[in-house]
């Protein structure tokens, strides 16, 4: 048996994942660490649309052929993490709709034209002058995401979460692996650097990472004597795998790795100065809105350079990507021609951000995305870095990624990705509602186990089984909630966390103490404050005022006398039969 090469992925958004998943797949030895939790950086701020070409089609069709087979792919592989929505894009322009549709035919992409008649039936407001009707979906980034990572492990990747990346050692000018701190608690990464040069106003974010890589080493496929020599001898119980299922915090841990993939997206120079590498980026941002309300299907405002979508979310609306001006712009430019929402509310906003290499003259707003090997650029070999593009064709980047790294090897391996089903880690909430008909952890029904599932949050209908699923999962580091939310999509709806937040905190208790609890809760609250306080204007900031009053008179969240409090004082309660009570009354018998 010969070497098997250990590879290791830094960054935990849905094309770290699916490098992961194709490495393993392959054979290879994959340890995956991600700083945060997974779907933390660009991968959970996307706008949920599985894009069929049909926008980019004027201005990048090669990439948007791309999308067109990738959505096929993705249809046959992750159908539990998509919902077929019907897709419209419209302009008040009827001549730019005909270049669009000239150049969905020239790229292949499937489209319908609308009459008035089906404008109306479609929701299109009398402004719409034009519409077409594309092979569109709605994707879950986070179910997704979970799904490529559990396959992954599937087929022996080991993936770590809550662990940064502190150096990347090289020896000898080759790779020798990495040194990564554990920290389980709760938080998000820090925020990547400003772009080089100025934006005057926000770009589109990446979905995720996707699109086509474009190449930039111009190694053979050869395995002539020119080739790095292979180093140690064969390595079953490969390094970086860890008996130690919860590693304290600030306990560090030195990885081996023959081979380092940084697909850490916005973060990549970060990554790449910890290697004493000078990594050249460019960005650029992108504002999404979530609404109260959810459309019936996805509208997207046709512009070839700025388009602007409003598409469902699993109970709500999500309006973008917004480039310049505000929200209420936006809306009322989604509004004009979509008829899919009446005076919404904005619960949040979140922004995404598109990275790519300094030296693309690419147009940052399409599907690709860019390979930098770091041994051509620097002299160091055994390290690539891959950035930019979008959820959609994230399995055909994976694919190019591990092409690419398995030459470096003289491996020779076929990529199944597009023929093996991801696993549902998954499955339908027992109780339904208006907003939410599904909960992302996997709830036990009650029929089941004969116990009780209370709600615990209303408006995403996340009851108690599915946060317990969740706590104890694969990718759930300690008392981190932020896990919780992706899992299980609990927080997310109308009251963001206001209302529920505490009540999904209870359920860390008692394996860790109220301290712990109280500021895993505090946590996940501010996390969620970060999207709330932009939108504060209205009926939300109506809500967040009543939310404030709530923490602060009814839990006493705004105390700082807290320490002196003995819990063993308060009692358990007592039997309704004991109390005394009006010789009018009869008793009220609980139970």
């Amino acid at each position: 048996m010969g070497y098997t090469p250990h590879v290791l992925i830094v960054g935990g958004g849905v094309l770290g994942t699916a490098i992961a998943r194709d490495f393993a797949i392959r054979g290879l030895e994959v340890t995956l660490v991600e700083q945060g939790t997974l779907t933390a950086g660009t991968t959970g701020r996307m706008h949920g649309v599985l894009y069929s070409g049909a926008r980019f089609a004027a201005t990048d069709p090669a990439g948007a052929v791309r999308c067109r087979s990738e959505t096929k792919a993705l249809r046959e592989i992750a159908d539990h993490c998509l919902r077929s929505t019907s897709a419209v894009i419209a302009d008040q322009s009827e001549g730019r709709i005909a270049d669009c549709m000239a150049a969905c035919e020239n790229c292949g992409i499937p489209f319908q034209e609308l009459s008035a008649s089906q404008r109306e039936e479609a929701g299109l407001t009398g402004e719409v002058e034009a519409a077409i009707r594309v092979p569109e979906a709605a994707v879950d980034p986070f179910e997704l995401t979970l799904s490529t990572a559990a396959g992954a492990r599937e087929y022996g990747a080991e993936i770590k979460t809550g662990a940064a990346v502190e150096e990347i050692r090289f020896d000898g000018g080759r790779v020798a692996g990495a040194t990564v701190e554990y920290d389980p608690s709760p938080g998000a990464p820090p925020a990547p650097t400003e772009p080089a040069t100025p934006d005057d106003g926000d770009g589109q974010p990446a979905d995720a990472t996707d699109g086509e890589a474009d190449e930039e080493s111009d190694h053979s496929e050869d395995t002539g004597s020119d080739r790095p020599e292979m180093p140690g001898s064969v390595q079953r119980s490969f390094p970086g795998a860890s008996d130690d299922d919860e590693p304290d915090r600030g306990e560090r841990e030195e990885i081996a790795a023959d081979f380092v993939v940084n697909a850490t997206g916005a973060w990549a120079d970060r990554i790449a100065a910890l290697a004493g590498i000078d990594l050249p980026l460019s960005r650029s941002r992108g504002r999404m809105l979530v609404l109260d309300e959810e459309p019936d299907h996805t509208v997207t405002q046709y512009d070839p350079e700025q388009p602007l979508s409003l598409s469902p979310f699993w109970g709500n609306g999500v309006v973008g990507p917004i480039r310049s001006g505000s929200a209420e712009d936006a809306i009322e430019a989604v509004s004009a021609i979509s008829d899919g929402i009446d005076d919404p509310t904005v619960l949040r906003s979140y922004s995404g951000v598109w990275t790519q290499h300094a030296s693309d003259s690419d147009d940052p707003y399409g599907p690709g995305a860019t390979m930098i090997d770091h041994e051509k650029y620097d002299d160091q070999w055994g390290m690539l870095t891959v950035v930019g593009g979008t959820l959609t064709t994230h399995r055909l980047v994976a694919k190019q990624v591990v092409d690419r790294v398995c030459r470096e090897f003289g491996i020779d391996r076929a990529c199944l990705t597009d023929e093996l089903q991801l696993p549902e880690v998954t499955a339908e909430s027992t109780t339904e509602s208006s907003q939410s008909l599904l909960a992302r952890a996997g709830s036990v029904p009650k029929s089941v186990t004969d116990q009780p599932d209370p709600v615990l949050c209303e408006s995403q209908s996340v009851g108690r089984e599915t946060i317990e699923t969740a706590l104890e999962s694969d990718d759930v580091r300690g008392t981190d909630l932020t896990d919780v939310r992706i899992r299980t999509g609990a927080t997310m709806g109308a009251c963001q966390g206001g209302r529920c937040g505490h009540r999904i905190a209870t359920q860390l208790y008692p394996e860790h103490d109220p301290d712990t609890v109280e500021e895993s809760l505090r946590e996940l609250l501010a996390a969620r404050w970060q999207g709330r306080r932009n939108p504060l204007w209205g009926p939300q900031l109506a809500a967040a005022i009543a939310d404030y009053e709530y923490h602060a008179a009814v839990l006493n969240r705004n105390s700082s006398d807290t320490d002196g409090i003995e819990l063993s004082a308060y009692d358990d309660g007592s039997d309704p039969g004991d109390r005394d009570r009006p010789l009018c009354c009869e008793a009220v018998v609980y139970g």
